[in-house]
């Protein structure tokens, strides 16, 4: 059965709503981007819809996080939203924001919260998913499951990434492997 669009404005909007609605499938998580006007858009563009900006845009950071221009007439870019986001990202930090906590790190207080209402803005959302891909070797198709949160569905993450990891550095691509100190030196401006 469909659900409304109501319904999918409010599991995109309230963080403890549905978090099997990020979780199961990637076709399940798109839709819930299909706004009423028939257009994907992400969370970010959902909420500061007069962002204009993409990547190669003039000023600033040449990397914006969108990768195109957003056009709400047309049909998007394949792999990408109509808001020019590309989806696997968008999907990506979906995936985070419904199921991520953080606990205070004072050793008194026992406290613990998710992100609740805060929008990722687009730019840092493509650096915390790309390197956190890259750090944890997976893809985007296998964080999703019905198992989610259960004993079995981190035995499949983990066996994946061993997998990966020794497929990576079988073939000698090591620097495809993330490591905590960087390899390479961010160029200077």
């Amino acid at each position: 059965k469909e659900l409304s669009f109501a319904l999918w404005r409010q599991i995109r909007e309230v963080q403890e709503l549905l978090p099997e609605a990020a979780t199961t499938s990637p076709a399940l998580a798109l839709s819930i981007f299909y706004t009423v006007r028939k257009n994907y858009i992400c969370r970010y563009h959902q909420k500061y819809r007069n962002h204009h900006q993409h990547d190669g845009f003039r000023g600033g950071y040449i990397v914006k996080g969108p990768a195109y221009k957003k056009d709400y007439e047309a049909d998007p870019e394949p792999g990408h939203m109509h808001c020019g986001c590309a989806i696997d990202v968008v999907l990506a930090e979906f995936f985070f924001w419904k199921t991520w906590t953080a606990s205070s790190t004072r050793s008194d207080v026992k406290l613990k919260e998710s992100m609740r209402d805060e929008v990722i803005p687009a730019r840092l959302r493509a650096f915390i998913v790309q390197e956190y891909m890259k750090a944890t070797c997976l893809k985007l198709e296998v964080l999703y499951g019905e198992d989610w949160g259960t004993t079995e569905y981190n035995r499949r993450i983990m066996n994946w990434q061993m997998t990966e990891m020794a497929r990576i550095l079988s073939r000698g691509e090591p620097e495809k492997v993330w490591v905590l100190v960087p390899r390479t030196p961010v160029a200077e401006a």
